[in-house]
């Protein structure tokens, strides 16, 4: 059987997948579908389905953002773009790194098609197709949160170590303090790779430029060979590409996408009209002209929000009161109860369309 031949099976098996069929091998020759390698489905749900013509664009969005990582077969059916990812191994701390960078990368890039707000899921990884439709499928930042060494508060803590250098735009002193943190970490080898989104992220929340733009010079293969090393001389490189690009954009919808990026940040509507440079009133009253609320209300939806995702895929309370930064656990329950009507853990509890029940 040819490349095509087995390049359009494959496609079709991630549809059957989204439509029921869960044994094409009954149907498809012999050796069609590989025994050997990882498997990973991946899923973008989309706010409104593309245009016709957009569809085959979808589709080639994806199938670019992982075409270094192994074989993909990628389906877009209304407003869902599912993906079928398969290599030797997708469960090695640099290949979930780069799975984090192109769903991340192919998120942004779907949104450019006007098909509204795109979220993306990931699934576990399977060791044969047999498992696929049984696979767990978990929201692209908590699917991270759970796999990462680094814990939601030490994140927290060096992406505000890193914004604030970026904010006072001393770009020199970012990739020296990476450095000096992974080393003085007591981590098992390569877990430097757990930082590699983390700092994408901060970067990316903090900047203008697009999340490919940012990681257009990145190399894993370099990273792979060079480790810690090759990792500070790509921070250095990104960082002196951000200074000499640093445009200054619309300040509120930066602060808009900071939230909802990463809504773990200790946001203060003072720091944040600090830090734009301007007095907390005027930065009110031209936060709720922009975004149509109040930046209170916008920053505990957004919470809420992504409170409500991580729950359903049945992240802790703990885990969850971190990653949408609330210091207390009761205060959090509070807020979550009020937002929508019932307590976290009977929310976390409900039944889902795709658990059986």
């Amino acid at each position: 059987m040819d490349a095509e031949a087995l390049y359009y099976l494959h496609k079709n098996y991630v549809a059957w997948l989204k439509y029921g069929q869960w044994e094409p091998e009954l149907s498809m020759p012999k050796g069609a579908y590989p025994i050997q390698g990882e498997r990973m489905l991946l899923v973008w749900e989309m706010e409104h389905a593309p245009s016709n013509q957009d569809r085959q664009e979808a589709e080639t969005i994806v199938e670019a953002r992982f075409n270094q990582t192994g074989d993909i077969w990628v389906v877009c059916r209304a407003q869902q773009v599912t993906a079928l990812v398969m290599a030797n191994s997708l469960s090695t701390a640099d290949q979930q790194a780069g799975l984090w960078i192109g769903a991340t990368d192919a998120t942004e890039a779907l949104q450019q098609l006007g098909v509204g707000s795109v979220t993306c899921h990931m699934g576990s990884v399977c060791r044969s197709y047999a498992e696929l439709p049984h696979t767990n499928m978990c929201e692209l930042s908590a699917w991270w949160t759970a796999l990462s060494m680094l814990s939601p508060q030490e994140r927290r803590e060096h992406r505000k170590r890193i914004q604030n250098y970026l904010k006072k735009q001393q770009y020199g002193h970012i990739a020296g303090y990476i450095t000096r943190q992974i080393k003085r970490e007591e981590i098992p080898p390569q877990a430097y790779w757990h930082w590699l989104p983390l700092i994408i992220e901060s970067l990316w929340v903090q900047s203008e430029p697009s999340l490919s733009f940012i990681t257009k010079d990145l190399s894993l293969e370099a990273l792979r060979a060079g480790g810690v090393q090759q990792l500070s001389l790509w921070v250095r490189r990104i960082c002196m590409t951000l200074k000499a690009a640093n445009v200054p954009g619309d300040p509120i919808a930066r602060v808009m996408n900071s939230i909802q990026r990463d809504c773990s940040l200790p946001y203060s509507q003072t720091n944040l009209a600090e830090g734009l440079g301007l007095t907390p009133t005027y930065f009110s009253r031209l936060f709720e002209k922009r975004a149509g609320i109040r930046f209170s209300a916008y920053l505990t939806n957004a919470r809420m929000t992504h409170a409500q995702t991580m729950l359903k895929c049945g992240a802790s309370l703990a885990e969850v009161v971190q990653a949408c930064g609330y210091q207390r656990k009761s205060y959090f329950c509070e807020v979550f109860k009020k937002h929508t009507g019932m307590t976290a853990l009977a929310y976390r509890a409900m039944p889902r369309k795709d658990d059986g029940s």
